[in-house]
């Protein structure tokens, strides 16, 4: 078992790896591994959000390759740079925020975490209570942790579980050196060693921020996994056995004064830490033990339905348990719902469904009820924004096996059309109360499923905003340069004045690509890079504001080559020169540059 952790580990801990995979969090699996069967991998921490076909790191992972950009960050102080905020809906009364970190400072920590890998790798494969340590990786999945976790759980007829209040948000960066190597000893060489060096890199990501740490990316888990490893280690060193997946604790008793022993010791490690319980979450199972999170019903569903049957029965069917699920949802089954996207998945593969029938299940729609089963699935989606990315991967997979992208795309269409007046408003109030995940949702599906009349140009125009997050400004930004009717001239003016707006946030000497909007800067510079916005189109917009020129073109927040050299520490800023020089995209505008992402 050992052997197959380290081969684990030395695959998580590399540097082009933590990029293609790392920086949106993405698990892959083993080859040799029935990728068919159902999964229901834990995701704590992760950030189901960002669509790969649009977001991705794939172009900058293969530069990775072949151009060593340490010379970067070596023997160099950490530069603190904004993040990308992005909010997404935590339940109906309260909303989680990610921190998606500027990419210099994510290499940064990249390359010291993989510099640093014995310190991680060591702990990892000697703590004997973590089911998330192996980050669902590989072969690593749900039903081999559960095995680990059944292990641990033996011998009490009670479990006690409990967690940290909003861990990741919470956690207290200088508490991290504390828990490694003691608060003492930490306090004591405050700027030096592993651990505090680890402490700095993070609030460089975040802007020197101490309180929580970015969330969305596979750097934070390991880190926050290592900082849990060492508090297992405290428990472990007074003889308590239990499972542990990130923050969430089971412990076996079976007599109160173990209970009491258990909760004593972690509540004191807790203090020392600055950790919070959440008293919501703890409670107490007694044996026979009822696991109300079931999905066996869920995965059986569709035992008695063949590729023989009808393309009628089987939409009635897929129909019945989108609606089973949503019940068991509600009944407190967590999860029940993400599961329609790959049961349904890979049911129409395991059953062999033939591609004419599946094309004709999806695209059917009843003549007299006017009903289709795709447009069910999209109307899902569309009531939890953290639904994005399974129902657009649920699309790309029977796109796969035979459902025709014109037919998904008028379908669509067509929904976005019914109920445009809702959608708008919507919009609206997405973009007035900053809900970032909700807004970057709908645009996603406008640019995916190729809807250009939803929104006019100035309602485009209006997003282009200081309150919108940079996934949304780069959907917009798309949307508008996709309708060719609309003046470029007044989306440059748009853009121009954020930048400017941006930047009288900060202090002068501060670089353009340490701060806020750093990715939408990027997007733009590049794409004038690329001729996506014409130069001839900035210059002619600068002319009419009267900017003046200079060596490197106009003073403008518009022209790269003038704000590359604008401020005091330039490191992030010629860190994204390479990049945008060596056309390294990290916003995909489609295999054709025409920002086209259907197949």
């Amino acid at each position: 078992m050992k052997k197959e952790f380290t081969e684990l580990y030395d695959f998580i801990f590399d540097p082009i790896f933590l990029v293609r995979y790392g920086y949106y969090d993405r698990s892959i699996k083993n080859k040799k591994m029935n990728t068919a069967k159902v999964e229901l991998d834990n995701e704590y921490g992760k950030s189901d959000s960002f669509y790969f076909k649009v977001f991705n790191m794939e172009s900058f992972a293969d530069y990775l390759r072949s151009h060593d950009l340490k010379t970067h960050f070596n023997g160099k102080k950490p530069l603190s740079t904004d993040p990308v905020y992005f909010n997404i809906p935590k339940n109906i009364e309260a909303r989680r925020q990610y921190k998606m970190p500027n990419l210099y400072s994510y290499m940064a920590l990249n390359y010291y975490i993989c510099d640093n890998k014995k310190e991680f790798i060591e702990v990892f494969i000697d703590n004997k209570f973590s089911t998330s340590k192996f980050f669902n990786q590989l072969n690593f999945d749900y039903p081999k942790t559960q095995e680990i976790t059944q292990t641990l759980l033996y011998g009490g007829i009670k479990k006690l579980h409990l967690d940290l209040s909003n861990f990741y948000h919470t956690l207290y960066t200088h508490s991290i050196p504390w828990m490694i190597d003691g608060k003492s000893a930490s306090k004591q060489n405050r700027k030096k060693g592993f651990s505090n060096t680890l402490d700095t890199l993070i609030t460089a990501c975040q802007y020197d921020e101490t309180h929580g740490i970015p969330t969305g990316n596979l750097l934070s888990r390991i880190i926050t996994e290592l900082y849990m490893c060492h508090f297992d280690k405290q428990m472990e060193y007074k003889k308590f056995v239990y499972s542990r997946y990130v923050d969430d604790f089971i412990f076996p008793f079976t007599f109160e004064n173990e209970k009491q022993e258990f909760l004593n010791e972690f509540n004191l490690i807790c203090r020392e830490n600055n950790l919070i319980i959440n008293d919501n979450k703890t409670k107490v199972d007694n044996f026979p033990f009822v696991d109300k999170s079931s999905k066996s019903d869920i995965f059986s569903f569709f035992e008695n339905i063949t590729s023989t049957n009808s393309n009628d029965k089987w939409i009635k069917e897929i129909s019945n348990f989108i609606d089973y699920c949503v019940n068991e949802e509600h009944l407190g089954n967590k999860g029940a719902i993400k599961c329609i996207f790959p049961v349904i998945t890979n049911t129409l593969k395991q059953k062999k469904v033939d591609t004419k029938n599946i094309d004709n299940i999806f695209s059917k729609r009843n003549m007299v009820t006017n009903f289709n089963v795709f447009e069910k699935i999209l109307d899902l989606s569309l009531k939890d924004s953290r639904l994005t990315n399974k129902f657009l991967t649920f699309f790309e997979n029977i796109n796969e096996f035979g459902f025709s992208s014109l037919s998904a795309s008028n379908i669509v269409k067509k929904y976005f059309s019914n109920n445009s007046k809702g959608l708008k408003e919507k919009i609206d109030h997405y973009r007035k109360n900053n809900f970032n995940q909700e807004l970057y949702q709908i645009l996603l599906y406008m640019v995916v499923f190729e809807i250009d009349d939803l929104l006019n140009q100035e309602e485009l125009l209006n997003l282009i905003d200081l309150n919108i997050d940079d996934y949304s400004l780069i959907l917009g930004t798309i949307l508008y340069l996709k309708n060719s009717s609309y003046k470029l001239e007044k989306l440059l003016k748009k853009i121009d004045q954020l930048f400017i707006n941006t930047h009288a946030n900060y202090d002068v000497k501060t670089s353009r690509m340490a701060e806020k909007l750093w990715l939408f800067r990027y997007f733009f510079y590049f794409l004038n890079c690329k001729n996506i916005f014409s130069q001839k189109e900035i210059n002619s917009y600068c002319q009419s504001q009267n900017y003046n020129s200079g060596q490197n073109g106009y003073q403008t927040e518009l022209n790269w080559n003038y704000i590359k050299g604008q401020g005091k520490d330039l490191r992030a800023n010629n860190f994204f020169n390479e990049l945008i020089v060596k056309e390294v995209w990290l916003i995909s505008c489609g295999e054709n540059e025409d920002f086209k992402y259907l197949n």
